[in-house]
């Protein structure tokens, strides 16, 4: 859990010469700013309301949230985060969200025969192919050479204006639900990710979508979102920052081997914008 407590002692925390460091207190402290001009990140307190806001060389504030909800923000976060992505496999809610469950598989043995097992298993997201849990590998949405793209997916369904459009997907507009359920009632409540799917009487396309207008729209930072970055970066490093959007329940689908090795494959349509 992150509070805002945590957020003003780490905003205050002298900075070794190997980190960001302020150069006067009243400049705020430089830290990498998504955007092409370089901006400091300061901690304002107006009225005992404590924010955070990018300035630049004008001293003009852009960007402006609160400490409170920045905590808030990164807590949810941090709450759907792992530390490896196939942990992922290991989650209630991921496990409903991506129908986990046990379904007839045909064996055939040394013999010749066709034998039958129940298997836990999982269709995969982009094909839809079921296969035994086991053969599934857990495949990074928005690609981990490109952290940046996955960033900015989990930023739009965090609920806060942090891009131009919030989320529309099955996941994103139910973020608060995800983090938040902790029963097999509420995991049960949670709308399942419906699979891609793709025509079986066609060769492998690749699904590449379209950047549509709208979908630049949600993948664009607004100054909030690019002050909540900041602050990310400012209390976890940047890397680490990075990794709990990559390894986030938001950026994890169930794959086959053929999807997760596609170079074409939808998620890297952002990626190369």
């Amino acid at each position: 859990m992150v509070t805002a407590q945590d957020l003003q002692n780490k905003y205050n925390q002298p900075k070794s010469g190997k980190g960001p460091r302020s150069a006067h207190p009243d400049h705020g402290k430089v830290f990498p700013v998504i955007g092409p001009n370089r901006h400091t990140l300061n901690r304002i307190v107006v009225n005992r309301v404590a924010s955070y806001a990018m300035v630049d060389a004008a001293n003009q504030r852009h960007g402006i949230i609160t400490e409170t909800q920045a905590a808030q923000d990164m807590t949810q976060l941090e709450e759907l985060s792992f530390s490896n992505h196939t942990a992922v496999k290991n989650d209630d809610r991921w496990r409903h969200l991506y129908h986990r469950a046990q379904r007839n598989f045909k064996f055939m043995n040394d013999q010749g025969a066709i034998l039958r097992q129940s298997l836990w298993s999982y269709p995969c997201h982009y094909c839809g192919f079921v296969l035994p849990e086991q053969f599934v590998e857990v495949d990074h949405r928005q690609p981990q050479a490109h952290p940046g793209v996955a960033a900015i997916k989990v930023l739009h369904a965090l609920g806060g204006a942090y891009t131009t459009q919030p989320a529309q997907g099955t996941k994103g507009t139910q973020t608060a639900a995800i983090a938040a359920a902790s029963t097999n009632q509420a995991i049960n409540g949670l709308r399942q990710v419906p699979v891609n799917g793709w025509n079986w009487t066609m060769a492998w396309q690749g699904d590449v979508a379209a950047l549509t207008q709208a979908k630049r729209a949600r993948y664009t930072l607004t100054d909030a979102g690019k002050t909540f970055l900041s602050v990310c970066s400012m209390y976890w490093g940047i890397s680490a920052a990075e990794k709990k959007c990559l390894n986030n329940l938001l950026n994890l689908v169930p794959a086959c081997r053929a999807c997760n090795g596609a170079a074409g494959k939808g998620s890297m349509t952002h990626a190369h914008q």
